[in-house]
């Protein structure tokens, strides 16, 4: 099971285009530091591993902490593979997630890779059908482009 912690580091190295594997060597950490994280076995880490990955991501530990409604999901991992299977069936809302997406960078001004984009609009569209409500998931779509640079 992927706790909150688990997918907000992960959101936020996708969202920075950094790997997991970089993400730990560039924080300095053990491999399975972060293994154990991901994995769900470290449910909290301590306070050094939590600021030594919240300085590569750019945030705060504060900002690793919040905002985990957004990933109250059953199994967030497990659920993404079934959505990525699943036949493609709403197109109408991929082109709502790239127009909102191409609007919010524009007006935000800020300047994403072009891999940046392409994961915003994967990790965006995801999460928005898995919400099963055929619009776009604002707040996390929002939060998302945030984190970008």
């Amino acid at each position: 099971m992927t706790t909150p912690l688990a997918q907000q580091i992960v959101t936020r190295a996708k969202a920075k285009n950094i790997s997991i594997t970089d993400l730990g060597k560039q924080a300095g950490l053990r491999n399975h530091t972060i293994r154990n994280i991901l994995a769900g076995q470290s449910r909290m880490p301590n306070v050094t591993v939590l600021q030594a990955l919240s300085e590569i991501l750019d945030c705060t530990i504060e900002d690793l902490l919040v905002n985990q409604e957004l990933f109250q999901e059953e199994d967030p991992s497990q659920l993404t593979e079934e959505i990525r299977n699943r036949p493609y069936d709403d197109p109408k809302l991929l082109a709502i997630v790239v127009d909102f997406i191409n609007s919010t960078i524009a007006e935000k001004n800020k300047k994403p890779s072009i891999h940046q984009v392409l994961t915003s609009v994967e990790e965006i569209y995801l999460h928005s059908v898995q919400k099963d409500s055929g619009k776009i998931d604002e707040t996390f779509a929002n939060w998302f482009i945030g984190l970008m640079g």
